[in-house]
Formats: structure tokens, C-alpha cells, sequence
């Protein structure tokens, strides 16, 4: 087995960033890692962590059978030395340091200190958020493959059937490129 072979499926490396790494950022992490996972290697960070993730994120998130109670804050910072594919920021500040991924803004309202249906507004928000990304990238990785299918040379075969005379419409055979569809579908309990 080659190296490539040993790597496994091809994932992108996503860090999810908000201020305290308490909320938001948890919350994209939680979605990111039941969605995406054969897609996704989601982290998270914040530029002034929290001490603990919101007791109030972990029970939304639980509201709809995502656990992210094990969760906990982490600092932006010493997560730059990591090899990040793309950057979520939430943050609403310029991200510090020397970034070398591409980072996208999400203007995404921090709920702390509201009332619960704020925290279901940001979750709910979060989430269409989060699937459009993992299909994005979902998109992108089918991409890829398809294309490095495309360019694998042909092997040779044997000639097709010669058309059989009682059937003279019939199309000739055609080569199919294999359609890659791993989209899933999310089953509520």
C-alpha cells in the first residue's frame, strides 16, 4: 500500500474561531464533526477563551443530538502551528499572527449573557452555516476525485459487441464516469 493509500480519505482541516471559544465556535465544531465527517477535521479556538464552554451551548446543542460537552476552550494562537485548510472566523476582529489558510467571516451573533431563544437562533444559524460548508467541501473533494479519475489512462479492453440487426437503434455503448454522491441523509431519532 502506497503512502496516499495509508491516509486514508482526503479531509480538509477546518479551524472554527470566535472570541471566547465558549459558544459559536463549539457550536460549528459540534455540526462540523456530525456532518462532515468524512469530509471535515474540525478544531476550534478563541482570542480570549472562556473558562469553560457555556453551559447553555452545550444544552442547544443537546436539544438536537449533538454532545459537546467534553468541549472546552482553547487559544487561537498555539492552534496556528497546526496546518489549517480554511478558517472560520466569528469573531468580528482581524484574526492575529501569521495566517497562511484562507479565512472566510461569518457574521454570527455572540448569544451569551441572552435569553435561550437567542442561543437557538445562533445554533440554528450555525448550522445551516456549517452544512453549506461541508458541502462545499463535500463538492470540492468529489471534484478532485473525479477529475483524478478522468486522468488515469484508459485500460484497454476488448471492442464492444458489434450492435445485434434486430435492434438497429440502439445507442453504442458509452463510457460512464462513475457518479460520487456521499451525501447522507440526517435521521432524527
Amino acid at each position: 500500500m502506497s503512502s496516499a493509500e495509508d491516509a486514508g480519505p482526503l479531509k480538509a482541516r477546518v479551524l472554527f474561531v470566535c472570541l471566547g471559544n465558549a459558544v459559536r465556535s463549539q457550536m460549528a465544531e459540534g455540526f462540523a464533526r456530525v456532518y462532515g465527517r468524512d469530509v471535515l477535521v474540525p478544531a476550534s479556538a478563541g482570542l480570549t477563551p472562556a473558562v469553560s464552554t457555556d453551559p447553555a451551548a452545550i444544552r442547544m446543542m443537546a436539544d438536537i443530538g449533538i454532545n459537546i460537552s467534553e468541549s472546552f476552550p482553547k487559544l487561537f494562537g498555539p492552534m496556528l502551528k497546526m496546518d489549517f485548510d480554511l478558517i472560520v472566523n466569528m469573531s468580528g476582529r482581524a484574526l492575529p499572527g501569521e495566517i497562511t489558510a484562507p479565512v472566510i467571516d461569518w457574521p454570527v451573533v455572540d448569544p451569551v449573557g441572552r435569553p435561550d431563544e437567542e442561543y437557538r437562533k445562533t445554533r440554528d444559524l450555525l448550522q445551516r452555516l456549517t452544512l453549506h460548508l461541508v458541502d462545499g467541501v463535500r463538492g470540492q473533494i468529489e471534484a478532485a476525485a473525479l477529475n483524478a479519475a478522468k486522468s488515469v489512462p484508459a485500460v484497454p479492453s476488448a471492442p464492444p459487441p458489434a450492435p445485434k440487426a434486430t435492434s438497429p437503434e440502439a445507442p453504442p455503448p458509452a463510457t460512464a464516469w462513475p457518479i460520487l454522491d456521499h451525501r447522507r441523509r440526517i435521521k432524527r431519532s
